[in-house]
């Protein structure tokens, strides 16, 4: 439903990738577009972990008025708000999160 193919995909390997975690074992790619991005985290961790997400908002043209949430994905996660600084990741699973302006 996000539209991944008309999206700009931006690697966790990537020297510049504007998403990163403080852990790791979890990492995170980002899936851009001009009006929203899609965040996908993945874990290699045994365990369940709290991780803090760093964004660039400046180089993926959003601004701080955002609304971050985790859409309802059938089998693997419920619909939530989430805060980018206390992120749960599920171990060995992932997890989707949408950054969007809050008005919208």
């Amino acid at each position: 439903e996000f539209g991944i193919a008309e999206s700009r995909m931006l690697g966790y390997w990537l020297d510049d990738a504007p998403t990163r975690t403080d852990h790791p074992r979890v990492l995170a790619t980002t899936y851009a577009r001009p009006d929203a991005v899609l965040i996908t985290l993945a874990s290699w961790s045994d365990r369940d972990e709290i991780v803090e997400l760093s964004v660039d908002l400046d180089s993926l043209g959003l601004g701080p008025d955002l609304r971050t949430w985790a859409p309802a994905v059938s089998g693997l996660q419920a619909e939530s708000e989430v805060d980018l600084s206390a992120v749960r990741v599920p171990a060995g699973q992932g997890l989707f999160l949408i950054l969007e302006p809050a008005s919208r």
